[in-house]
């Protein structure tokens, strides 16, 4: 037999529940995967959709051998035909640094996106070789343009 308090409770979590799928927060785990051979990898572990916005948390592994340098203001991002998304990167430093066969969770948001877009969540990035090893200074790019895509549909919503 349910008590006054239990009804409470229940009633809570349904609501909490129903107001994050009325606003289409849908978070999908297990999502797309881009890879540079003996540069990097960068797979994401969940993607948010937040209708103008998306949060990503990206997965990137070093494959190369030296450091390597990804920087916010290098990375783009875009869902369906609009492109016109700029990534936040959730960090204090606007640089992503990696040492060889280091891995590093990274959470973004990609932002300025039309509210309603619809169609693949994609993100463009570019890799530098970190020559100095002082985790700052780029060297020569190892990777001009790669693009990690996730389909709408794909993943399983959680």
């Amino acid at each position: 037999m349910l008590n006054q308090y239990s009804l409470c409770i229940a009633g809570s979590l349904l609501l909490s529940s129903l107001s994050v799928h009325a606003l289409g927060w849908d978070k999908m785990e297990g999502v797309g995967k881009v890879e540079q051979k003996g540069v990097v990898v960068a797979a994401a572990e969940w993607v948010k959709d937040k209708d103008d916005k998306f949060d990503v948390s990206m997965k990137i592994t070093n494959e190369f051998s030296k450091t390597i340098l990804l920087f916010a203001g290098d990375m783009k991002c875009a869902r369906g035909t609009d492109a016109a998304g700029n990534i936040d990167v959730h960090s204090d430093r606007r640089a992503v640094d990696l040492r060889t066969g280091e891995s590093r969770t990274v959470v973004m948001t990609c932002r300025g996106l039309q509210k309603g877009s619809k169609g693949d969540f994609n993100i463009t990035m570019k890799v530098f070789e970190n020559p100095t090893g002082d985790s700052n200074t780029p060297g020569k790019v190892l990777a001009e343009k790669i693009i990690w895509k996730q389909g709408q549909k794909e993943g399983k919503v959680l």
